[in-house]
Parts: structure tokens; sequence; C-alpha cells
């Protein structure tokens, strides 16, 4: 056969239309079954605890923008304070300086406790560049990250095992069934792979290796055919004769094998009713050869090598986009809550009265939080 034909590419044009048509219908009724697939379940205690917590961080961060503007103001305060010490006569100034420090001495903690939190995080991704002073700590570690990223990405989420035990768990096998069912049940894929058969095997009939091959075949066969008797000696004698002829009348017979085969044809609708029952009947063979085929493909695309990859394209605003895209409420608590625990500790160095409050309140918590941890 060759293989480097214009026949052979149009049949392979063929049959890429017709499996790429009927794999794509495959794929719809894949997604348009949509088994049901059991539900996460979750702790109803566990999600209401969750809930609380994210209210309370969603509350807290309610004050991200008073505790910047604050801190802004504060520090201008700071170099006022300063001037006005040179400017003014002393009387004066430490008349404003009491008044001032009935406020100043809340509104220092608390700017100081979001301020060091915002710059502890900046100073996480920033600068991204390098410099004399210094370089954010995640872009210092870039090449170690990406690597730790797609390891833990690949041995975490979606390594060949991860993958094998999900496709063990998974319907999706049930949805095959289905999806098979409705794709081999439609009149138009049963139409067309019969024709497409007819098509292919009335080119493979036609083709002139296929006819020298069988006229090689019968031709040897009559050569090598001797007499079992008497009777059939004559025969034998004169197949010089009548060998030539009966090697053509096959030779030419071959191309219209086709129209003998249209039983074979109508076979196709009893082999597309039973397939679905059988990929059911065999569902476990199947799954075991669909697991190993997903595991196997997987090791040997190297996920791991292929997340690297995406992760160094990345520069170094988008890998920052990355990490905290979706973290960014908690980031800002961690500033917000920095003030307010800033405040709190002003609040009990200037009133002693709410210390034991603000310790029982602190003991309380860490306990709850043993005991809701089970430690």
């Amino acid at each position: 056969m060759n293989f480097g034909s214009e026949d052979y590419r149009s049949e392979s044009i063929d049959l890429i239309g017709f499996a790429g048509k009927w794999l794509n219908r495959l794929a719809e009724e894949l997604q348009n079954h949509n088994p049901v697939t059991p539900e996460i379940t979750m702790d109803q205690e566990k999600h209401k605890v969750s809930s609380f917590a994210l209210g309370i961080a969603k509350l807290l961060n309610i004050f991200d923008r008073p505790f910047f503007y604050l801190g802004i103001v504060f520090l201008l305060w700071l170099v006022t304070e300063a001037m006005l010490q040179w400017l003014l006569p002393a009387p004066r100034f430490d008349a404003i300086a009491t008044e001032a420090r009935k406020y100043t001495k809340f509104v220092g903690p608390a700017v100081i406790g979001y301020w060091t939190n915002w710059l502890a995080i900046k100073m996480l991704f920033h600068p991204r560049r390098a410099n004399r002073l210094w370089q954010g700590l995640i872009p210092a570690r870039r090449h170690e990250l990406i690597q730790s990223l797609a390891a833990g990405i690949h041995q975490r989420l979606f390594s060949a095992g991860i993958v094998r035990e999900f496709l063990r768990t998974s319907p999706l096998l049930e949805g095959l069934v289905y999806a098979t069912e409705r794709v081999t049940n439609d009149a138009e894929f049963r139409k067309e792979i019969k024709n497409l058969s007819r098509i292919y095997l009335e080119r493979l009939l036609n083709r002139p290796e296929i006819s020298q091959s069988v006229r090689q075949l019968v031709g040897e066969a009559i050569d090598g055919w001797r007499a079992k008797n008497f009777l059939e000696k004559p025969v034998e004698l004169t197949k010089g004769v009548w060998g030539p002829w009966v090697q053509e009348r096959i030779v030419a017979a071959v191309p219209e094998l086709t129209k003998s085969m249209e039983g074979l044809f109508d076979l196709y609708d009893q082999w597309l009713d039973k397939l679905p029952s059988t990929i059911s009947n065999n569902q476990q063979q199947l799954e075991v050869a669909v697991v190993a085929f997903v595991e196997q493909s997987l090791e040997l695309l190297d996920i791991q090598q292929i997340i690297t990859k995406q992760l160094a394209k990345m520069d170094e605003a988008q890998l920052e986009e990355a990490l905290t895209g979706n973290v960014l409420g908690e980031l800002v608590f961690i500033q917000t809550s920095g003030g307010l625990f800033g405040l709190l500790v002003a609040l009990a160095l200037e009133y002693p009265m709410v210390r034991l409050p603000l310790l029982a309140g602190g003991v309380g918590l860490w306990l709850f939080y043993k005991k809701s941890n089970g430690i």
C-alpha cells in the first residue's frame, strides 16, 4: 500500500472529518448528561464558624482606608509637632502638645500596627527588581518558588495517582454509556459510518496493489494445486490453459465484493445496538483500561515540567497576582487587625480598668481555639 498517495490522503481526510464530527458530538452528550455527582458535604458547625470568621474579616476591612489615611495624618502631625516646638514659645507649645496627646496616644499605636503590617506585606513583593538595599522576598526567590509551586501542584493536585483515584470514583463511564447510546442511535451516524465503510472498502478493493496481491495469491494456489485422484489428473495437466482465465476472473471480481457484502453493513445496526450494553457489562475492565491509559499519558506528558514552564513565563507582577489575587481580602485583614490590636494595646496602657477584660477576652478566645481544634 502506497501511504504517500493522493487516495490515501483523501481517505485520511474523510476519516478525520467523520471522527472529529462524532467525537465532538460524544463530548457534547457527555456534557449534557451531567451525571449527578456526590456533593462535598461540610459539617454545619464548621460552616457557621467559617462564615462568622469571613464576616468578621469583612467588617474589619472597612477600617482599611481610615487606618491608611489616619497614618498619613499622624505622620504629618509628627512633622508639624517638631516644627511647632521650634517655632512656638514653650508654654504655648506645651499646651498644644498636651491637647494633641489625648488623641495621638491612641492613634499612634493603631496606625503603627496597621502600617507595619502593610509594610511587611509590601516587602514580600516589592521592589520587584533588586537594588542595593532590598528586593521583595518573593521575587528574590522566584526560581525556587516556581519549582516549589510546580512540584506542589503536581504532587498534591494533579498527579497521575490523584487522577487515577478520581476516575475510579467518578461517574465518567456511566456518562460514557449514555453518550455512546445517544450517538450510536442517531440515524445520521449509522448512515455515515455505513457509507464511510463502503467507500473505504471500495477504494481498498480497487487498489492496483490489491489486484496484484490477489493475482499472485491465486496464481500460487493454482500452480501449487495437485490432483488427488485419476479423475482430477486432466484438470491438473490443463491448468496452464484454464489457470490464467480463472486468475483474471477472480481479480476482476474482487471490486464487486462490496455489493455482495451489503448484509455485513446491515449487521452494523445490531452491533451498534449492543455497544452501550457491552460497555456497561464490561465497565470494570474498561475502567481499568481508561485509568491505565490516562495515568500513563500523564506520566509521559511530565505535568510538573509543563506547570514549571508556564509559571516561568509570568513576570513578577503576574506572579504576584497569581499568588495574592484570591486572598487580597485576607491580606487587608492582616493590616486592619494590626491597627485594631495596636488600638487595644493603647487603651490597655491608658486605662488600667480595661486590662482585665481584655486579658479575659484573649484567654477566652485562646481556650475556644484549643477546644474547637481538639487540642
